[in-house]
This record gives C-alpha cells, sequence and structure tokens, in this order.
C-alpha cells in the first residue's frame, strides 16, 4: 500500500492534493500519513509474527508527541538513546518494559548515548539508571537487539 502517488503532475498525499495543504498552512511543514504508519507496522508484524517481536521505534528519527503515541497503539515500544527520548516514550504511555535503551554488558551496564558531550553522557546515564530504578526494572543477564537502521538495510535495484 502506498498511500502517496502522483495524479498525473500533482503529488496527493491520502487522495488530497500537497498544493492543497501546502496553500493552507505555513511551509516548510511535516506531513504524515498515519495510514500508512499503520500499515507499514502491521505488514511488519506480520512478518515476525513466528517470533513475537517486540518491535522498537528510534525515537531519536521523530519526536513527535502524537507520532510516538499512535506507535503505541499499535504496540510499538520505544528505542532511545538519551534522558530525553526517554521521558518521551514514557510521555506517549509507552510501556517501560518496551523501551530499549543500547548497552554494553561484557564490561558491566554501559549505554550507548549519541550526540551527546561526555559530561551529558555521564548524566543521562545517571538519570536513565535513576528512571529504571524508581519504575523498578532491572536489566536481564543477556538479551539480544537487532538494530536495523537504514543503513545496514541493502539496496536492491
Amino acid at each position: 500500500m502506498n498511500l502517496i502517488k502522483y495524479r498525473g503532475n500533482d503529488l496527493y498525499f491520502e487522495n488530497v492534493s500537497v498544493q492543497k495543504i501546502a496553500n493552507k498552512n505555513i511551509t516548510p511543514f511535516y506531513l504524515y500519513s498515519f495510514e500508512q504508519l499503520e500499515y507499514n507496522f502491521n505488514f511488519f508484524h506480520k512478518s515476525f509474527k513466528s517470533i513475537n517481536p517486540l518491535i522498537c521505534f528510534a525515537v531519536k528519527s521523530n519526536t513527535n508527541l502524537v507520532f510516538l503515541k499512535k506507535l503505541k497503539k499499535l504496540g510499538s515500544g520505544a528505542d532511545v538513546v538519551s534522558i530525553g527520548e526517554l521521558q518521551l516514550a514514557l510521555k506517549a504511555g509507552i510501556n517501560a518494559r518496551k523501551i530499549t535503551i543500547e548497552v554494553h554488558v561484557s564490561k558491566g551496564i554501559q549505554f550507548f548515548l549519541v550526540g551527546l558531550p561526555d559530561n551529558a553522557i555521564k548524566e543521562s546515564h545517571h538519570r536513565i539508571v535513576a528512571a529504571l530504578d524508581t519504575i523498578e526494572m532491572k536489566f536481564p543477564r543477556k538479551k539480544i537487539v537487532i538494530n536495523m537502521a537504514p543503513a545496514d538495510i541493502r539496496k536492491e535495484g
């Protein structure tokens, strides 16, 4: 299913002209299709149904709270790399048990928090540990997370 289509030279988004939307809004703006989001999420989930996956959305890719709440309703978890992203995921109502934080356990619990200066990483690490302790969450001994970033997916064609 693709809800973004051209009709002649005009781009349509869910059967509405993007030009008409642009004429009614200040540009630039973000345009989301929750119908397409739901379709894509369900298609991905059904594709891996046999292993009952926990699908976690990378919060850094879109921090829009309405978007995150829609993903929560679909059953999505969240992949976070900062305290701000953790707070957003929780504010969206995503169950804390469905929130993944990248950690390195071979040398103890070490978080990988990207895009932050060293002092902010240390502060975020302590705040994330405190937040998890508050909700009585402990890290499992072993866990495997497969992170499929767009750069990791081989392009065909």
